[in-house]
């Protein structure tokens, strides 16, 4: 996986290093001309310069530094070669050359992967040529070599080696249409025009590739995102023979070519038939793709939702790593409130930076200098007429989890849940959140009552300690309809504490490892959990603190004082009795999981039982929700009736 980037006179950066690490999803923001697609630009220039130089007849060699020179001084007579730029100097910072001008990129890679960094120095040779140097530091083809003679042999190995295992990137700019008619282009033609941004022509060759199996996911995809299929392509037989070719799809108004589709439609189309393509499950190197403005022609509410669905092809199908220079405040808010995406602010001023975002206060704060946003429109609620509030990550990732089961072959009802956007009450960003709730919740927010009737407003909140459960809806007045929903435990995490829920989410985990016995398992570490006595004493002394911000009647029902010791005594006593009469409740819910889940693990067998999480939500995130065949006995029966809720047109 990529984990760093340093930039030196390239394009429009003097100098830029993005912090460490990188994630598997990067996406990088900022306004027009603040450097994004450079920085995608610097990571496609090095790998092609790389599989340039592995093509040519140049020695590869070990140095005594430990590095190995793949190339030195090769001579590049068009910039083409490597990016598809008109001008040369386009690659040197303002343009800026002369004898001598040099520009570096510097690429580094997990200790883990084939490759740890590759350095890349092009400079301006006589003759409008540019000549390059690329080195790599790798001690797996090191450790290939050991014991080998002979300085062609040493060469040849390394090649060979470097060709099988060198970083990929595929570079996929924002698809703009389709050409009326199209011909039949050979695959090298094909990859060419969509890296050049000449992708018009090649739409129908990109779908018409893909592999059976690869247009059901294509049209799984469709459905959930637009309600379309693919009803008819040229077959993948005939290809060379017809002419022009065709790709028809069919949705709510019926069959209809792609030249007649919306521009939105065919980005969709084109954007997943690409990234289709260059699956790299065969690939043993580390791959990138690069994604530029994929929002482009996609409807507002459609862009987060798509935005999800490409990272969780790219790095659970593909096992490969996504970077998308994006303007979108959807694609920002969806994907960065994920703990797998790095938000990486770019700027290329007098002082060139690559900033990571971290939390709501940080996003906002940003988005404000180059986007004109408040609060309300970052959460683009008046585009869902969904909101949806909640306290912490969890609740967002348990709920897109459970839909996704729920829902998977109601595409019309995940459409649903999708709409509503999530805004997070908890972190970093709690005084902007709630200060954005309170005026949502104003009836001047409100200007006329009959749009009142086309809005929702959900809002999730743990139990905590102090909470009175339960699930309150307001009917639509002076405000929109709002459903108030207190869990009946801790937290989100606690309702999946049953072995009969549980079970369910194990087994769609491991499989064959899981225990024949697991639900007895469950029960027995689920009893040890309600007696441990370190689960109790974490829990009341939470319990406490909260307690005592609450003023308490003494016996005569006067108020305590909050700061004596009387007050202090009767909150202990309170937080006591409550637990004894129901720990399970109380517990902290991500506690009272791994707590569970560690007793569960040793009962594997392998290799899951290495592989298994103990922590309830990346539990849920790893299962394969395909083997659970009731859906709903493995959700909550809280959780269901919200999504019934939320999916109620």
């Amino acid at each position: 996986m990529l984990r760093h980037i340093a930039i030196k006179n390239f394009r429009g950066f003097h100098s830029l290093n993005t912090p460490e690490p990188l994630q598997p999803v990067t996406v990088l923001l900022g306004p027009n001309g603040s450097g994004k697609t450079t920085v995608l630009h610097a990571i496609r220039l090095s790998c092609q310069a790389m599989s340039l130089a592995l093509e040519s007849d140049s020695q590869v060699r070990a140095l005594s530094s430990g590095e190995i020179e793949v190339t030195k001084n090769t001579l590049v007579s068009s910039p083409a070669q490597l990016l598809p730029l008109a001008d040369w100097q386009a690659l040197f910072v303002d343009q800026q050359v002369s004898q001598g001008s040099s520009f570096f990129i510097d690429l580094t890679f997990d200790h883990a992967d084939p490759i740890q960094s590759l350095h890349l120095e092009m400079s301006y040779a006589r003759n409008q040529q540019l000549k390059f140097t690329l080195k790599v530091h790798s001690t797996q083809a090191l450790e290939r070599i050991k014991g080998m003679s002979g300085v062609a042999k040493i060469s040849a190995a390394l090649s060979q080696w470097l060709a099988e295992h060198a970083p990929r990137a595929v570079f996929i700019p924002p698809f703009y249409g389709v050409v009326k008619d199209e011909e039949y282009r050979p695959r090298v033609v094909v990859d060419r025009l969509v890296g050049s941004g000449d992708q018009s022509h090649v739409v129908r060759n990109l779908i018409t590739s893909l592999t059976g199996q690869q247009l059901t996911q294509l049209n799984a995809f469709l459905d959930d995102m637009l309600g379309a299929r693919i009803s008819y392509r040229t077959s993948g037989d005939r290809v060379e023979e017809e002419s022009p070719l065709r790709v028809e799809f069919r949705d709510s108004n019926g069959a209809i070519e792609i030249s007649a589709a919306g521009a939105g439609l065919i980005n969709l189309l084109a954007l997943y038939a690409s990234l289709a393509r260059w699956q790299s499950n065969a690939q043993s190197g580390v791959v990138m793709f690069l994604l530029d403005e994929p929002e482009a022609h996609l409807h507002p509410r459609l862009q987060g939702t798509v935005a999800m669905r490409l990272a969780s092809l790219v790095t659970q199908e593909f096992n490969a790593q996504l970077l998308m220079a994006t303007h979108s405040v959807e694609i920002i808010n969806r994907l960065g409130d994920t703990d797998f995406t790095t938000l990486l602010r770019t700027d290329r001023t007098a002082t060139p930076s690559a900033t990571a975002l971290k939390g709501q206060v940080d996003i906002l704060d940003d988005l404000s200098e180059w986007a004109d946003l408040t609060p309300f429109t970052s959460i683009n609620f008046m585009a869902s007429r969904r909101v949806l509030f909640h306290e912490g990550p969890s609740d967002a990732k348990v709920l897109q989890r459970c839909a996704e089961l729920r829902f998977r072959q109601q595409a019309d009802k995940r459409r649903l849940f999708d709409r509503w956007a999530r805004v997070q009450l908890h972190g970093s960003g709690n005084e902007k959140m709630v200060d954005l709730l309170q005026r949502l919740l104003k009836s001047s927010v409100w200007a006329q009552a009959e749009s009142i009737k086309s809005f929702k407003l959900a809002m999730l909140l743990d139990r905590d300690y102090v909470r009175e459960p339960g699930w309150r809806i307001e009917p639509a007045g002076e405000q929109p309809e709002t459903a108030r929903l207190v869990w009946g435990q801790h937290s989100i995490e606690s309702l999946f504490i049953s072995e009969t829920i549980l079970s369910h989410w194990i087994k769609a985990f491991a499989g064959t490892c899981a225990p024949p016995n697991l639900v007895t398992l469950l029960r027995e570490a689920i009893a040890l959990a309600n007696q441990d006595a370190g689960l109790r004493d974490e829990t009341v002394d939470q319990m406490v603190l909260n307690l005592r911000k609450l003023p308490l009647p003494d016996k005569d029902g006067k108020p305590l004082g909050q700061h004596t010791d009387s007050h202090l005594n009767y909150c202990m006593k309170l937080a006591r009795e409550r637990y004894d009469s129901a720990p399970h409740v109380y517990q902290r819910g991500k506690d009272r999981a791994a707590f569970v889940l560690k007793k569960i693990k040793p009962e594997l067998g392998l290799p899951r039982r290495n592989q298994f999480p103990v922590d309830v939500i990346a539990l849920l995130e790893r299962a394969d929700l395909n083997s659970i065949p009731d859906p709903l006995a493995a959700i909550p029966h809280e959780i269901s009736t919200l999504l019934d809720w939320l999916t109620d047109a």
